[in-house]
């Protein structure tokens, strides 16, 4: 879904055209944009909190609810900014938002120009509570269960609650765990936790760095 949005028109304008010390509002498209970042709210709104899109060049975000950056916004500071560095579709660690203050975190994807440079983002911010359910309904044998990490090893989901934002590299866990995770290998896995032997298998989240 944010793929697509990505690759929409409009967007893809009001972030090239949008440029440094111009506001993303003033832009022809705006109105264009907004109705669609709407829009794709709308398609769940039981689980999606919010949409976005946010311009490199003049620093700046609109979202699904008309909320617009301020003048202390910076891209390079939020969470999401590495994707514009590899280029690839990102599940971010969960933050706090500050426009509802509820727990959440976004799966992110840049957009490019015709030149093929990365010129912003687009975003949608889902809630905790919402993938806590999700991949807590998920059943594995009699006594499996499911994880979601990023690439770099931090827990977005553990049924033990008290895992989530933390390292898997912190836990007392195989180091081929940890190897696969940074390779993002598709893969069965021996190992074990806190010298206990486990089975797993490890899989990317289509289209994320999950």
């Amino acid at each position: 879904m944010v793929e697509q949005l990505a690759l929409d028109e409009d967007v893809q304008t009001i972030l090239t055209t949008t440029k440094a010390g111009q506001k993303m509002t003033e832009n022809e498209v705006y109105p264009a944009v907004l109705k669609k970042l709407v829009a794709v709210a709308g398609l769940d709104t039981e689980n999606i909190q919010g949409v976005f899109t946010a311009d490199l060049d003049s620093n700046a975000s609109i979202t699904s609810a008309g909320g617009i950056s301020g003048d202390d916004y910076d891209c390079t500071t939020r969470t999401w900014y590495s994707c514009t560095q590899t280029g690839e579709t990102m599940l971010t660690k969960t933050y706090v938002a500050a426009s509802t203050g509820k727990t959440i975190l976004s799966a992110v994807t840049p957009v490019f120009d015709e030149k093929d440079t990365v010129v912003g983002v687009v975003g949608i911010d889902v809630g905790l509570d919402t993938v806590m359910n999700m991949m807590g309904n998920y059943t594995i044998g009699a006594n499996g269960y499911s994880m979601l990490l990023t690439s770099d090893g931090t827990f977005v989901y553990h049924p033990n609650a008290d895992l989530i934002d933390t390292m898997i590299q912190d836990m007392n866990i195989s180091d081929s765990v940890s190897t696969a995770i940074s390779n993002q290998s598709e893969q069965l896995l021996k190992y074990k936790v806190n010298g206990e032997q486990k089975y797993g298998r490890q899989q990317e989240a289509d289209g994320t760095d999950a």
